[in-house]
């Protein structure tokens, strides 16, 4: 049976979109950085500017998943508020793709190993690009 996202979190990204971002922290290979998959709904971040180097490729489309390696020390200061020097601080884009459905979400989490089931509201996984 092909893994999807849990019932609550599919009905807030694609029913209902009350989830702005959706994220799940995974193995890195670096102890050094935690990495993380994660998914913006594109409606709730069009007017971020303090985002727009993280966010721009998902400009048109529906959704963007990416996935970030950031370092810890970078994390241990961050403290969950935005710091426009996002790419001064050694934060690693390894993938990052714009889509605009839920069949191409899950192309994507099976090119890239990554469980669908896992995912959860950002807050809840500690990522700290919301």
């Amino acid at each position: 049976m092909k893994k999807t996202l849990n019932e609550k979190i599919w009905y807030g990204v694609f029913v209902h979109h009350s989830y702005p971002v959706i994220a799940q922290e995974i193995n890195s290979p670096d102890n050094h950085f935690r990495r993380w998959a994660a998914v913006y709904t594109m409606e709730h971040y069009l007017k971020r500017t303090d985002i727009i180097d993280l966010i721009e490729e998902g400009i048109g489309h529906r959704y963007l998943f990416i996935m970030v390696d950031i370092p810890t020390a970078y994390i241990d200061i961050f403290h969950h508020s935005w710091d426009s020097d996002l790419y001064d601080r050694n934060i690693k884009i390894i993938y990052i793709s714009a889509f605009d459905n839920e069949p191409s979400l899950y192309e994507i989490c099976e090119k890239l190993n990554v469980n669908p089931e896992r995912f959860e509201a950002s807050w809840k996984v500690e990522y700290i690009f919301d």
